[in-house]
């Protein structure tokens, strides 16, 4: 599947130089700002990306990689504008502050793919990712469907602040929940997607004893 979404990628990209006309005879330039590498899924999709980009000669694939951090992927954002390439390829650590330089991109006349996370108005040429709200609202769907007790005690844990997956995630969960009054969430974890930055809070809750009958985690 993230062999097919990687492709398509570069399908999108194509599209975007053969309507602009620019760039026939020389290589295709392409910068992709990686929000991080940290984790099996990123490293994945890095790797699915270069091996699309060895199949097809006429491409110029360039990673950066942010490594969680918000200015350094803008810094990167910004050299990528500077060395003109035809497209850019952004997955956002977070969704507001790097609104503004994928509008200077565009603005630059540079073609920008956003991957897995958006920007936070929107503004782009074309978003590949998934349905984060219908996401939260299949999650709530599950557990309403599944239990037919007089109350159902939930604890959300959620994903980076400021991330578009995290807040429409949560969007669509509580969109369902809030239909019904025996489901109540009674705890709250703020995660960064990993599961090390949620674990000891997690243990803590656990340790206390809080009464709890599903676990909705954004991951």
């Amino acid at each position: 599947m993230k062999s097919f979404y990687l492709a398509l990628c570069f399908l999108l990209a194509l599209f975007f130089l053969s309507c602009s006309g620019e760039n026939e005879e020389g290589k295709i330039r392409i910068g992709f700002s990686q929000a991080m590498t940290n984790d099996d899924w990123r490293r994945s999709m890095n790797n699915s990306m270069k091996l699309q980009a060895s199949m097809n000669p006429e491409i110029d694939l360039q990673i950066k990689d942010a490594n969680y951090d918000v200015l350094t992927q803008i810094k990167q954002i910004d050299e990528l504008i500077a060395d003109s390439v035809d497209v850019l390829i952004v997955s956002p650590i977070q969704s507001k502050p790097i609104t503004s330089v994928v509008q200077k991109a565009l603005n630059a006349g540079i073609p920008v793919l956003v991957v897995d996370r958006k920007t936070e108005s929107q503004q782009y040429t074309a978003y590949l990712g998934a349905d984060n709200i219908e996401v939260g609202r299949n999650a709530a769907k599950e557990i309403i469907a599944s239990n037919i007790k007089d109350s159902i005690r939930i604890i959300e844990i959620k994903g980076l602040v400021g991330s578009s997956p995290a807040e429409e995630r949560g969007m669509g969960f509580n969109q369902i929940i809030d239909q019904f009054k025996k489901v109540q969430i009674t705890a709250t974890i703020e995660g960064n997607w990993e599961k090390e930055s949620i674990q000891n809070k997690f243990r803590q809750l656990l340790n206390d004893e809080i009464k709890v009958d599903y676990v909705f985690a954004h991951n």
